[in-house]
């Protein structure tokens, strides 16, 4: 008698295999994040906790584009929706819990998102692009005013606690949020939810044929990735300590989309990659330029940084438009190739 099988087995080891892929990455950002303390000034901390946000802003920007094929421009506003959300609730109700605050600033974000979403349902490519662009300016709008009516251009002081007030401490919990926040995205990934995004990004028409609810989809889509990325904005509040509407410029938007098109569309740990490619590439090209370069003005140096960013994105997208992800995998078969024909 044969042993008794099913196709169950099969099943799980598909959906699992690729978190057991994406362990051993998320092992060595883990190690790589903790030991940047031990090694590098604190000024260099400061920068990598800036880039821990960009990585949690652009992995929720991943679920929403990468993962369910929904571009979005409205990145930097829900970041600021989640600011001020800290911001205006520490003034009114000083006595709030720290670890309250940033999950109720997302939740507030995810109410933005949902009532986004609504309008979205019946817009695609181009036509969301827009929307999400009026979004943007809607938000910061408000936003302005809300800044004018109650501190002014000084902006919402928003202090950390005591216990979290150091830098290098500061840096640990943004190290902490990031690395949950990639286990999330990479378990939705593989999940039922995840992979009816991915079939809906693929064709809408093929997804809502095999029983996907679209619309019901592309709310999750837009909620859980507002959820996200508002609550990043929280955490950004008390990384900068200062929350005004001046922050959040479409620009910043537009950083995030180059994070996850360098890193590749729908990835989890290169995503990491691609926020410090973003973040680092300018201020480290722009260091260069002053340090070795002719050039000693720093305003031009931080113009000629940026350009060289643009010009790389611009390379990324001709010749590897499966970003760092698929580059790293093509470096990493071609390895095993060699090291199995040495042997």
């Amino acid at each position: 008698m044969q042993p008794m099988t099913t196709e169950r087995p099969a099943a799980l080891h598909a959906s699992t295999s690729p978190l057991r892929t994406a362990a051993l990455p998320m092992l060595a950002l883990a190690a790589v994040g903790i030991s940047i303390p031990t090694v590098f000034p604190v000024g260099i901390v400061n920068e990598a906790a800036v880039v821990l946000l960009a990585v949690g802003a652009a992995l929720g920007l991943q679920m929403l584009t990468g993962l369910a094929g929904q571009l979005s421009l409205g990145s930097a506003a829900l970041m600021a929706v989640g600011a001020f959300t800290v911001g205006v609730t520490n003034s009114v109700a000083p006595g709030i819990p720290f670890v309250v605050l940033p999950l109720w600033a997302g939740i507030v974000g995810a109410a933005v998102g949902f009532l986004v979403g609504l309008p979205a349902l019946r817009l695609r490519g181009f036509y969301l692009i827009i929307a999400t662009l009026a979004l943007h300016y809607i938000v910061l709008f408000v936003l302005q005013r809300v800044q004018e009516s109650g501190p002014g251009v000084v902006g919402y002081i928003v202090q950390r606690p005591d216990l979290v007030a150091d830098d290098v401490r500061w840096y640990y919990v943004l190290l902490a949020v990031a690395l949950a926040v990639t286990v999330l995205t990479a378990g939705y990934k593989v999940s039922a939810t995840g992979r009816a995004w991915q079939m809906m990004a693929h064709n809408e028409i093929a997804a809502e044929a095999m029983g996907i609810d679209i619309r019901r989809m592309k709310l999750q889509a837009f909620v859980l990735s507002s959820f996200l990325t508002a609550l990043v904005g929280g955490l950004g509040a008390y990384t900068i300590g200062v929350v005004t509407y001046e922050s959040y410029p479409l620009g910043l938007a537009i950083s995030y989309i180059a994070s996850i098109i360098i890193a590749g569309l729908g990835t989890t740990s290169a995503t990491w990659l691609g926020a410090a490619f973003v973040i680092w590439i300018p201020l480290w090209v722009t260091r260069l330029l002053g340090a070795y370069g002719s050039v000693q003005n720093a305003s031009v140096n931080a113009q000629i940084g940026v350009l060289i960013f643009g010009v790389s994105i611009i390379g990324f997208m001709m010749f590897a438009p499966g970003g760092l992800n698929a580059l790293i995998a093509t470096a990493w078969r071609r390895a095993i190739s060699w090291v199995r024909v040495t042997r």
